[in-house]
């Protein structure tokens, strides 16, 4: 399915970059400028004598302001909503960079620990006996109140401190629910 014009053309705008040029009236520097109150914007003193944008951020301050619009025909609305795709896109894809860099750590640091892979029989109990799912029982590996983690699997830390009596079950399954909703 085609894109509307718009969406085309402020795409286009967008994907072109800054500086993004644009036009206002003199008496409104104060509000374009960087000075305080100012969207942050810069002027070009040289040669086109013109507020322009930087950055994606700038330009949406700066047409904020009521005060400025961009010399290029384009919907403003639209290259706004373009622009802020593009940064919830890139956030995206941010965490999801920091999601794989956490994993890639602690996968080290267990390899370095000698952490064995949990067993298979040993998870199957947790889970019938006592309720504890997969999840918790890895959201648990960061807990030191369970122990030493070198030589040992995270099932085994888990179903050592049940059996000492350093966590209840439901205990375990509570923590576990927090660290997941943080």
């Amino acid at each position: 399915m085609d894109e509307p014009p718009e969406r085309a053309a402020a795409c286009a705008y967008v994907a072109k970059g800054p500086p993004y040029w644009g036009l206002s009236k003199r008496e409104d520097s104060r509000f374009l400028g960087r000075k305080d109150g100012g969207a942050g914007g810069d002027f070009d003193f040289k040669n086109r004598k013109q507020w322009y944008a930087k950055t994606n951020k700038t330009f949406i301050a700066m047409v904020r302001t009521g005060k400025w619009r961009p010399e290029a025909a384009v919907d403003v609305e639209e290259v706004i909503n373009v622009m802020l795709s593009k940064t919830t896109e890139t956030s995206v894809l941010v965490e999801e960079s920091k999601k794989r860099d956490e994993e890639k750590k602690a996968a080290s640091i267990k390899r370095q620990l000698g952490v064995p892979r949990d067993e298979p029989a040993l998870l199957a109990h947790l889970r019938d006996a006592h309720d504890i799912d997969d999840a918790a029982i890895e959201a648990s590996s960061a807990w030191p109140e369970l122990g030493p983690r070198s030589e040992i699997s995270n099932a085994r830390r888990v179903e050592r401190a049940i059996r000492l009596g350093i966590f209840a079950p439901d205990a375990i399954r509570e923590r576990a629910t927090r660290a997941k909703l943080q």
